[in-house]
């Protein structure tokens, strides 16, 4: 008998609430504390594509032949990452554990949320420094996310099991897993219950991609005390069981139709529903959009053909994202919606440097207007920042001339930051992928000045001026390739460098005049 969506949607909740009850890897500061092993074996990717179909018999063809996806210009192969390193052993793990308990004794005994903030931060700065010492960096990293942990800091501690995955053969999403069920219970403290339940979202996301729904489904469970004082969180937290309910199944679907696909390579009811999986629910449309151009959809046949065949210049690629765009308002439910729209978006942004004049302003507001209605990601981080001030009003940072403040942590492009401050005059700067980004330059104050960094000496006139005595938003975003700044939404500067290796605090300093500091966020940019 099978469940209907609504039944099987609260035995999966109840299920994975039961998972979370049972025993967790031990803390750090234990002796015999491993990384967890992945508890699940994923599902086949979704990439894996049908054969390639066979030669039609022409005097049997009564169907247009699928279209030929363009060919592209071979692509260097990408520099390959560092060679991640075995776990260290135990004995050696617990040699360096002994130290690390000596040398951080005293930030070690204060247990609250505020000093186990600063001792994640601190932790994973050491870390950082320890990159040739692999046993220490292994046992620092993981003790900060036992730290962020008790700090009930979800992002910090994704953060510092990225960085261990980087390094070390672990199972990455496992590790971040396991930090988010052994938070959850404690997740309920107000102040930082939205940007917990932002990263288990983000999290459950990276989960699915993987095909690990179940676990998916027990890290978005384990977090819902962080929304009982808020119905909008706990609204974001249902939903997105919902639709893991909804995505498991249509990957269960999806192994049947690949199945059938290998047999008959043409069906097109197996095409089409294999392709909307793999281009809706997992978002790979360069794999999918071939099974679109062979489905029995006529539209969404139609849209795949024209991508693959018409869309090489600047202009065909964004005549190819309105013909999506359009397609994503007859989509029936908001998850379809959504990938699609986020499709249009995609050929959008690839097309929109080729463009020019009032079509280029269009496809800049379609991108904006998406961006904007994407749950907001953003983590504040004024009050954890650490520096000689003025003081602070109602939340407000105070800085004179000369005070500069900056974070704890350092952060790895690509990241955004968010500024909302007010200088009395001229002269402020940001440190960040560059040792000075300064605005209202006493020399000239409509220049923009870059010193320092990937980007030192991109200087540009008439970009550097901000209002005075008023807030204004301060946007610097820096990717692997590009650096952006804006003021209240309008872009000022652009600098295309290599910023892949950036990896730094964000100061930011008075350096005339006094300046007020309302908010400080960090987000990561939307993938490109």
């Amino acid at each position: 008998m099978k469940l209907s969506p609504i039944p099987l949607l609260i035995l999966t909740i109840a299920l994975a609430q039961f998972a979370i009850a049972a025993d967790r890897p031990r803390n750090i500061f234990d002796d015999d504390w491993q990384p967890p092993k992945t508890t699940e074996k994923p599902r086949p990717p979704a990439t894996v594509i049908p054969p390639t179909p066979r030669p039609a018999d022409p005097a049997k063809a009564t169907t247009t032949k699928p279209p030929t996806p363009k060919s592209t210009p071979a692509i260097p192969d990408a520099p390959r990452p560092p060679q991640r390193v075995p776990v260290p052993s135990k004995p050696a793990q617990a040699a360096v554990r002994q130290v690390m308990k000596e040398v951080f004794a005293e930030q070690l005994a204060d247990r609250s949320i505020p000093a186990r903030r600063k001792l994640t931060a601190a932790l994973m700065a050491q870390a950082d420094k320890s990159s040739q010492v692999p046993t220490d960096r292994f046992v620092l990293l993981a003790a900060a996310i036992d730290a962020a942990i008790d700090a009930v800091n979800l992002p910090a501690a994704l953060r510092a099991a990225d960085r261990m995955a980087e390094a070390f053969d672990v199972d990455g999403l496992g590790v971040k897993a396991d930090a988010a069920l052994r938070l959850g219970p404690k997740s309920g403290v107000p102040d930082s219950a939205a940007e917990n339940v932002n990263a288990v979202l983000e999290l459950s996301k990276d989960l699915a991609r993987a095909d690990d729904y179940a676990t998916a489904a027990r890290v978005c469970a384990a977090l819902q005390p962080a929304a009982t004082r808020d119905p909008s969180l706990r609204a974001q937290l249902q939903q997105r069981q919902r639709e893991l309910v909804i995505a498991r199944d249509a990957a269960d679907r999806f192994a049947k139709d690949l199945e059938k696909l290998k047999a008959f390579p043409d069906d097109p009811a197996a095409n089409l529903a294999a392709g909307r999986y793999v281009c809706l629910v997992k978002g790979e449309w360069d794999a999918g959009l071939l099974m679109l151009a062979k489905g029995s959809d006529v539209t969404l046949k139609s849209l795949a053909a024209r991508e693959l065949t018409h869309a090489t210049t600047a202009d065909e690629t964004a005549a190819a994202g309105d013909a999506w765009w359009d397609a994503a308002a007859k989509q029936l439910d908001p998850a379809s919606r959504a990938a699609v729209t986020a499709h249009a978006v995609a050929l959008y942004e690839r097309s929109v440097n080729g463009i020019a004049g009032l079509r280029k302003v269009q496809i800049e507001k379609r991108i904006a207007e998406v961006a904007a209605s994407r749950p907001s990601m953003a983590i504040e981080l004024l009050p954890h920042m650490e520096g000689q001030t003025g003081g602070t009003d109602k939340g407000v940072v105070l800085l004179k001339r000369g005070d500069r403040i900056a974070t704890v942590e350092s952060f790895k492009a690509p990241v955004a930051f968010r500024m909302v401050v007010q200088t009395d005059s001229t002269d402020f700067r940001i440190a960040y992928a560059a040792r000075q980004i300064i605005f209202n330059w006493e020399t000239s104050e409509s220049e923009l000045r870059i010193d320092g960094g990937p980007a030192s000496g991109h200087h540009k006139r008439g970009a550097g001026s901000v209002p005075k005595k008023t807030w204004v938003t301060i946007d610097l975003v820096v990717t692997a390739d590009l650096m952006a700044l804006s003021v209240d939404g309008e872009l000022r500067h652009s600098v295309k460098a290599d910023f892949s290796h950036v990896d730094e605090h964000l100061s930011i300093l008075a350096h005339v005049s006094p300046l007020m500091v309302k908010s400080v966020q960090m987000s990561k940019p939307p993938l490109q």
